[in-house]
């Protein structure tokens, strides 16, 4: 399977630079900005910004699980009140992104809706 706009990111690919750059990809057509986090060890791999709301994503390879070092520092993020997800596969990811997208465009559009 082929995305539009992007024929060279396949569904095939399950590297996990591949599913980075597959949801690297359709998250900046949805307008948003996808940022690699250099923060240090165990920090998620991304983080995600649109619209004033803020997600961490930690990709892996297909199967592959987060480090302790990894869980450890999504626990503190989660109970900081983050969203954070591990993603091992580029059709999930893009759904999460899509949903996480059309929920806060959906959102905000309920509370323009409120002040009209």
């Amino acid at each position: 399977m082929t995305f539009p706009g992007n024929p060279q990111l396949t569904t095939k690919d399950t590297r996990e630079s591949a599913i980075e750059a597959n949801n690297g990809a359709y998250a900046k057509t949805l307008g948003i900005i996808f940022r690699k986090l250099n923060f240090g060890e165990g920090w998620p791999d991304r983080v995600l910004l649109y619209r004033g709301h803020v997600i961490f994503i930690e990709y892996k390879r297909l199967g592959e699980k987060p480090t302790a070092l990894q869980e450890y520092m999504i626990d503190i993020l989660r109970k900081q009140g983050f969203e954070v997800y591990v993603i091992d596969d580029k059709q999930r990811g893009r759904v999460l992104i899509k949903e996480w997208h059309d929920r806060i465009d959906n959102n905000l559009a309920t509370v323009r809706r409120g002040h009209d």
